[in-house]
């Protein structure tokens, strides 16, 4: 077998046995990352014990004596099932994303916190009544319970990114709500537009370009 026959058929063995490897890892890492479905979780912080049951869609119900432990229980199937998006809104929210993808997320971040979701999320925290914080915080304890008995078991993302998600709070939830609201509206986009038109051309040419939007009036 001459020399050049052999070198190929080296680097083709290496690919292989390379690809195989990343496979097999890339299955391993993935499939231990999916939501159970079986099985007892221990979660000491339960009043009285509960259930958790998915129909053949994989869509929960939860049977639960306590509504403190209800939320718990759903924190703790948010957890399982989206906790990387969760923690992607979060970040997004309170303008943090540039510390898992770098400068490329810096700009989202500066307009996050010049918008201060972050901030009127905590307003919106401190107004709340003893009744909703109290679900706010067993929703939490929920998503925690998740993330500290399944540290094996995070979302691949967390591992592909190099970073493990903090301890979840009831702003995190609030701030995530804020942001919902805020991609469900298009109102800002318009109004933005409806003032730079307005300062660069007047208001009469503004509203003849929006003609269903309201007029200020002084009074």
């Amino acid at each position: 077998m001459q020399k050049g026959t052999k070198i190929i058929l080296a680097v083709l063995f290496f690919l292989i046995v390379m690809s195989g490897t990343i496979a097999v890892l890339s299955y391993i890492l993935i499939n231990k990352s999916l939501p159970q479905y079986n099985g007892k979780i221990d979660f000491p912080a339960l009043s009285t014990p509960a259930e958790i049951q998915w129909n053949e869609f994989a869509v929960p119900h939860i049977q639960a004596k306590d509504d403190a432990d209800l939320f718990r229980l759903l924190g703790y199937v948010h957890a399982q099932e989206r906790l990387w998006q969760m923690d992607f809104f979060r970040r997004a929210g309170a303008g943090e994303l540039s510390e898992i993808f770098g400068a490329e997320a810096l700009s989202t971040d500066k307009l996050m916190r010049t918008w201060g979701l972050k901030s009127i999320a905590q307003t919106a925290l401190d107004s709340l009544s003893n009744e909703s914080r109290t679900v706010l915080t067993a929703y939490s304890e929920g998503v925690n319970h998740f993330m500290k008995t399944n540290t094996a078991r995070l979302p691949i993302e967390f591992s592909l990114l190099g970073y493990k998600p903090r301890p979840w709070e009831p702003i995190d939830t609030i701030t995530i709500q804020k942001v919902v609201a805020m991609r469900l509206s298009q109102a800002w986009h318009v109004e933005l537009t409806f003032y730079q038109l307005a300062q660069k051309f007047g208001l009469r040419a503004a509203m003849d370009l929006f003609p269903d939007y309201p007029a200020a009036t002084g009074g």
